[in-house]
């Protein structure tokens, strides 16, 4: 299963009505709806409900237009779409094939496909299916400790997303990421089918910050990194899980956190034996 990185843009969504939808049965086996989107109905709402936590497959084609498609989790549950419960949406230009892959926890999940240009009639055929997860399946992408630590350097301004898994001889998932110019990082871990943490280390492996003991839904560490090489390391608790790992990178405000002059902890295990030295800024 190919894993991929994208590039979100950092947005607010105005609240939309998730009632009434078009409930879909989702199985292993790819299914489609067809839709129209057109002035007078320039949205459609789908409910799916994942009953094993895995993959969900969506899938936009045959498309006369320009259309987005949004994944949602209505995580208060007032049958509204709110800020920051858009798990993921892919919106590609012109009547490109929109596509969704994402591993998710059980439980039950809006689709939302909706008109992306003008008063158009917008035909399309939306694809649909769930795969329960399987380590074995998927081909790590990120190595195990710092000596073969994945790139996630996140300049000021932008932000990056991986998606991954961790568990099953996988033992650990390192980013390393390269800091020019202080920066306030928000680091958050979602998407979990079971328990992860992320931890947060400088270049000498001393523990900045870590999310062991929240909630699933509050695996966030945030605050302002000087110039500096850090490492990003995510564990599974127990059980394997996929996950998505995304890092915005914001300009410092005065009540940011210093992480860089944190120290939760002693050495990071994960670190390679040869030194490792800090990169200065150039």
């Amino acid at each position: 299963m190919s894993q991929f990185i994208e590039q979100l843009e950092s947005r607010e969504y105005k609240s939309v009505s998730l009632s009434n939808p078009t409930y879909l049965e989702m199985t292993s086996a790819d299914a489609v709806v067809t839709g129209q989107l057109n002035m007078a109905r320039k949205e459609q709402i789908f409910l799916v409900r994942v009953t094993k936590a895995g993959m969900v497959n969506l899938r936009l084609d045959g498309l006369t237009g320009d259309a987005t498609l949004q994944l949602i989790n209505d995580r208060n549950h007032n049958n509204r779409m709110d800020s920051g419960e858009v798990v993921q949406q892919s919106a590609k230009l012109l009547a490109a094939d929109e596509n969704i892959s994402r591993t998710m926890p059980v439980g039950n999940y809006q689709v939302r496909v909706l008109q992306a240009e003008g008063n158009s009639i917008i035909n399309f055929n939306l694809h649909y299916s769930t795969n329960p997860f399987v380590a074995a399946n998927l081909q790590d992408q990120t190595g195990n400790d710092t000596a073969s630590a994945r790139d996630l350097s996140v300049p000021l301004g932008t932000n990056r997303t991986v998606n991954e898994y961790v568990g099953n001889g996988d033992s650990a998932d390192v980013y390393k990421m390269v800091v020019t110019q202080d920066t306030k990082y928000d680091i958050r871990l979602s998407g979990l089918v079971k328990d992860a943490n992320v931890t947060l280390s400088d270049a000498n492996g001393n523990i900045l910050a870590t999310t062991a003991g929240a909630p699933a839904a509050k695996k966030l560490i945030s605050g302002k990194l000087s110039a500096g090489t850090y490492y990003m390391t995510v564990t599974a608790v127990s059980d394997p899980t996929g996950y998505s790992l995304r890092v915005v990178g914001s300009a410092v405000r005065s009540t940011d956190l210093n992480l860089s002059a944190r120290r939760v902890s002693a050495f990071n295990p994960i670190f390679s034996t040869t030194p490792i030295k800090a990169e200065k800024s150039k």
